[in-house]
Order: structure tokens, then sequence, then C-alpha cells
């Protein structure tokens, strides 16, 4: 049996609930970049990092996060891989892809790898915190 994390935690000492965040990407410079911009925001914990996909999945297990957000394209192991074990190992978690691949294709790829969202590289950090507001609306209202 699976023990599912909450969809929300608050963080010690503070009354606010946060989103546990775990990031994966194999460019170290483009995952120190986006930890550093998600710690920026209120409402989020990055709680863990991983440069490769096995070791996303690995964290994953043992962290629970609410949210991943993992890049499209790593060696080994895919973000749309990893996607698909994440729904099979924490179904309730929430998975945002980030990709430079630009098209309709990519986009129903991450969909139907379980991805609940694709934010394309070019667009960030906008529509990454748009992204992060629609799957957490109510850490949001609050914070």
């Amino acid at each position: 049996m699976i023990y599912l994390a909450q969809p929300y935690r608050e963080r010690k000492g503070s009354p606010k609930k946060t989103i546990r965040v775990l990031v994966a990407d194999d460019s170290p410079v483009a995952l120190a970049a986006v930890c550093s911009f998600l710690e920026t925001l209120n409402a989020i914990t990055v709680v863990g990092t991983a440069l490769s996909g096995y070791e996303l999945l690995q964290k994953a297990e043992h962290l629970e996060p609410d949210l991943v957000i993992t890049d499209l394209r790593m060696p080994r192991m895919s973000g749309l891989e990893c996607a698909l074990h994440l729904r099979e190992i924490l179904p309730a978690v929430r998975i945002v892809v980030l990709t430079e691949m630009e098209g309709s294709f990519v986009r129903q790829a991450c969909l139907e790898s379980g991805a609940d969202a694709c934010v394309h590289k070019n667009h960030m950090p906008e529509d990454l915190v748009l992204t992060i507001r629609k799957l957490f609306p109510k850490v949001f209202e609050i914070s």
C-alpha cells in the first residue's frame, strides 16, 4: 500500500499552506534557475531536486511531493516516462513538464503520459506561475 501525501502541507512555523515541489532537469544550471525562482514564491517549498528520471522517481516515492516539475528531455528516462511511472506510484501528485519543443503534439504527448500541464521554457516564469496557480488554487487564495 502506498501512503499518499495530502494535497497541501503546512510549512513549519507558518500558518499558511505550502506546495511541496520536486524539480528534475539534467542541466544543473536550469535546475538551479527553476528552484531559485520557485523559492521566491511564498506558497512553495522545494523539497528536492533530481538530475535524471531515475533519481526523480526514487526521490518522489520517498518525499511524496504535491507537485513534480520535470524537464521533457532527460537522458535514459524522459519526463514523459517519468510522468507515466509517477501516476502509478503517486496518483495524486500534480505533474508539470517543461519543454523547449513547440507544437500541439508535444502538449498532447504530455497529457497522454499523465502530466497535468506542459510549459514551454521560453514562456517561463510567467506561464509556470499561472500553471501552478491553476493546479493549486486554494493555496494561492490564502497566501
